[in-house]
């Protein structure tokens, strides 16, 4: 598993959890966000020293250099990087990146990143959605209430072709997850996730997919409604 991005491990806690993990390897930029990971207590409370495990391998380079260089294949991919506020970040969310990405994803593998608020920047949410989509992925959007950051969004793209994204969508709508060992997904949740309310998919064909040349994704961000945030 490819983690890029989420140097405090929070993430990689939760992915620990499941025993058929073997190995994530983890790039995160800023060295001194794993140090405080692996260091500062409080983090290492928070992330149960998930940065010492031995399945975990750690490397301070950037995420798109790194897909541009290696050669590696992981069959799940977790992209948990800052939003796309400044130039630099938007370019991990271009087209050009998600298809590295997909170079880098095994047959069938699966790939997941957060994609800012569909409530308050709903265009970039959808133009992250839309984005992966014009890189070949059958991609699928969600989101939920994070009590300290409101509405929050993902997008998920399998490499795998299926026949529509409304058939993937069912696909994940029918899994049972009521017998998951966790403190709050189930079913219900995960169909909630998947379902938005009226307006938000709507204006999903009006929107621009992000690429280096036009990093739409950065210009719908700065126009979100974040002084409400």
């Amino acid at each position: 598993m490819l983690v890029l991005g989420g140097g405090d491990c929070l993430a990689v806690r939760v992915i620990l959890l499941y025993y058929f993990v073997k190995v994530i390897v983890l790039f995160d930029l800023d060295q001194a966000i794993t140090k405080l990971g692996i260091e500062y207590p409080q983090f290492v409370e928070l992330n149960e020293g998930s940065l010492k495990d031995q399945r975990v391998t750690i490397f301070n380079k950037d995420a798109y250099v790194y897909l541009q260089e290696d050669s590696g294949m992981f069959d799940v991919v977790i992209i948990d990087l800052p939003d796309p506020n400044t130039v630099g970040l938007a370019r991990l969310y271009t087209r050009e990146f998600y298809r590295l990405v997909q170079r880098r994803t095994t047959p069938g593998g699966i790939v997941v990143t957060q994609a800012t608020s569909p409530f308050f920047s709903s265009e970039a949410f959808l133009s992250i959605l839309k984005t992966m989509r014009a890189a070949d992925f059958s991609a699928v959007a969600y989101h939920t209430h994070i009590p300290t950051l409101g509405q929050w969004g993902w997008v998920l793209g399998m490499k795998t072709p299926v026949q529509d994204h409304a058939a993937l969508k069912e696909r994940i709508e029918s899994q049972n997850f009521d017998k998951l060992d966790t403190h709050y997904l189930n079913s219900d949740a995960m169909v909630g996730m998947l379902r938005f309310g009226k307006g938000v998919m709507e204006r999903l064909d009006e929107i621009k997919p992000s690429d280096e040349l036009d990093l739409s994704v950065y210009h719908y961000y700065k126009n979100g409604s974040w002084e409400f945030y």
